[in-house]
Formats: structure tokens, sequence, C-alpha cells
């Protein structure tokens, strides 16, 4: 376990936080399907096809650009990077949901989390070529 953390400690403190705000969101979806009484899918009830989307959409994201994030850690990216580009992460979840969950149209927040959410996607993705490359 030393020789694990040893190797990616920059991304264990941010994956934690990760995990812990992909349970909230499980706790949500869960407490709305049993206020709505909603079993599968959302019901055609507006609001939990809110929560089911902010949840689903971070599970979309979120373990893929972790594994990234991760692999360029192994690969000894700069710890000003990683803590850059894991701190957007968190910061694009918490604003799409925050987007979300205030309108289910198109918001700034929803805008500013895929944006942010891109960037990562972009500038880690070029980085883990840059070092493939080097």
């Amino acid at each position: 376990m030393n020789l694990f953390s040893s190797q990616i400690h920059i991304a264990l403190p941010y994956l934690s936080i990760l995990v812990l705000m992909y349970f909230a969101l499980t706790v949500n979806v869960i407490r709305n399907r049993w206020k709505h009484r909603v079993g599968l899918g959302s019901g055609q009830n507006p609001l939990m096809e809110q929560v089911i989307r902010i949840h689903g959409n971070f599970g979309e994201y979120v373990p893929f650009l972790s594994l990234i994030l991760i692999v360029l850690e192994f690969n000894k990216a700069t710890p000003v990077f990683l803590h850059t580009y894991w701190i957007l992460l968190i910061l694009s979840r918490v604003a799409h949901a925050w987007g979300l969950w205030g309108s289910r149209s198109v918001s700034r927040g929803r805008t500013l989390g895929m944006t942010l959410t891109g960037v990562v996607m972009l500038g880690s993705s070029v980085m883990l070529l840059v070092q493939f490359f080097k």
C-alpha cells in the first residue's frame, strides 16, 4: 500500500473527494426515488430526470478522466499540472450539478461544468501524447 500511495500521492485526496461527491449524488437519487415512489427510470418526473442526469453525467466523465490523471501521475506529470487538473475536474462537476439542479435548460453552471470538463479532457489527453512522444 505504501508503494502504491507514494506513486500516486497527488491523486488520492482528489479521488476521495470525487467518491464522496458521487456518494452524495447517489444518496440524492435514492432519496428522490423513495420520495416520488419511482423504482426504475424517471417515472416521467422532471425532478427525477434531473437528479438521475446529474448522477449519470458524473459517472460518465469522472472515472475516465480520473484514470487519465492517474496515468499522468504515474508518468511523472508535474505536480502543478496534476493539482490544477484535479481541481478543474472537481469544479467542473460541482458547476455541472449546480447548473442542472437549478435549471432543466441550458444554464451557466452546466455550460461552465462541461467547458471545464472539456478542458480537462483535452488538456490531459494532449499531455498523455506529449509524455508518449517525449
